[in-house]
């Protein structure tokens, strides 16, 4: 029979010191969470000690928790929170093991509620118009010919599209490079400023930053201090055209020109060339206009000389006949270069038709594009890569696929 064991043999459970209890409690509590949680409160306790972070509760009627938000992370941001403020946070959970507390660690704040966020976008306007970057005389004029458009905007949505249309009917002339970026939520703000930076770096002549209407919170990117400052040290000129015409925003007021819309900053930024066309006919005129004038006022000297010559030489018929076989090689000559001139007029014309992407694609061609950079060797695709294909009447989207073999044309 088993002999029954003494309480006092029985194997004692190993106990956990504090710090290790407590680390596990972090373990927990960190991977049931997701990685980034988005979280509204109210703001309370808030201190900026010397290292430069920002302490914090965020409360609201029932519960409050601890939130840290490091130098290193707010260090761009314009706004700093009051008492009372409502906002929204990214964050993610965390433990202070050596309080056994746990918190947020923050990595991204904005107001929330109408009030609150006007107050913001007013306190960030005013300390950059202190710094002199909506100052009038240092807004740079718009060119007249881009050869090359920088588009600062997404990839996807409506806005993309109608720039591009727009560009296309108004300026075929010009090259379209697209510098893809988010346009809201969490990173937005520094998307956009990385973005500008490269198309500054690059060899355009104009900057089109665009996007389609939304929220007070979808546009706050553009409200933010990082995309203003990026704006300003942008080496070309910056139009801005986001969401509608009653949506203005910081951005706005640094760049060198506004539009309304992403399809008006399009129009602002290029020609017209029915209206091009219609400028180079008024220059025709114009030059034949003046070279009638010019051949009546010859003529007229030639037949005053001549009265004078006849009324001084005695015997007048000898300079008259150099006179007229002077007068028809003046006549020959003025029609042979008012004929040079127009002859010159036409094929200029013809070229400029010539050049014309609209009239190259009604003849059947189809212009190749990727991400908006156009595709003119074979060498410049790779295998599934996405392309768009441009016709006179709209665009497809196809996908790429190897070259077809000699030994497998054997098969088919």
């Amino acid at each position: 029979m088993k002999q029954p064991v003494n309480a006092s043999e029985a194997t004692q459970p190993v106990p956990l010191t504090i710090t290790a209890l407590t680390q596990w409690i972090r373990h927990t509590l960190e991977s049931a969470t997701p990685d980034l949680l988005w979280i509204t409160g109210e703001v309370s306790n808030f201190s900026q000690p010397r290292s430069g972070h920002w302490y914090f509760t965020l409360k609201d009627a029932g519960a409050q928790i601890r939130c840290v938000f490091f130098g290193g992370y707010h260090a761009a941001q314009q706004w700093t929170p009051g008492l009372g403020d409502q906002v929204l946070v990214a964050a993610r959970m965390s433990v202070y093991e050596a309080r056994g507390d746990y918190q947020l660690m923050v990595v991204h704040l904005r107001p929330e509620g109408a009030g609150t966020l006007e107050a913001a976008i007013m306190a960030i306007r005013a300390r950059l118009g202190e710094q002199g970057l909506f100052n009038p005389e240092r807004k740079r004029p718009i060119p007249q010919y881009p050869e090359r458009i920088a588009l600062v905007t997404s990839p996807t949505g409506a806005a993309i599209q109608d720039v591009l249309r727009t560009l296309g009917n108004r300026y075929p002339l010009a090259a379209i490079t697209v510098f893809e970026t988010l346009v809201q939520g969490m990173g937005a703000a520094a998307n956009i400023a990385r973005a500008l930076k490269a198309a500054s770096n690059s060899d355009c002549d104009v900057v089109l930053l665009v996007r389609g209407g939304g929220s007070l919170e979808d546009l706050w990117a553009y409200r933010e201090a990082e995309v203003a400052y990026a704006i300003y040290q942008c080496r070309i000129p910056v139009i801005t055209g986001v969401g509608h015409e009653n949506d203005t925003t910081t951005a706005d007021f640094v760049a060198d020109a506004r539009a309304s819309t992403p399809t008006g900053a399009a129009v602002l930024a290029t020609p017209d060339q029915e209206h091009l066309f219609a400028v180079i006919r008024q220059y025709q005129k114009q030059l034949a206009h003046h070279i009638r004038h010019r051949w009546d006022r010859a003529r007229h000297l030639l037949q005053v000389y001549q009265h004078k010559l006849r009324q001084r030489l005695p015997n007048a018929a000898p300079h008259q006949h150099r006179l007229v076989i002077t007068t028809t090689a003046l006549h020959q000559a003025m029609a042979q270069k008012l004929n040079n001139q127009q002859q010159r007029y036409t094929e200029l014309v013809q070229r400029l038709s010539d050049l014309n992407p609209a009239h190259i694609l009604a003849r059947g061609y189809a212009r190749v594009t990727s991400d908006g950079v156009s595709i003119t060797r074979a060498a410049q695709c790779h295998d599934g890569q996405l392309i768009q294909l441009h016709f006179m009447d709209g665009q497809i989207t196809c996908r790429t696929q190897p070259p077809i073999k000699q030994n497998d044309l054997k098969t088919i």
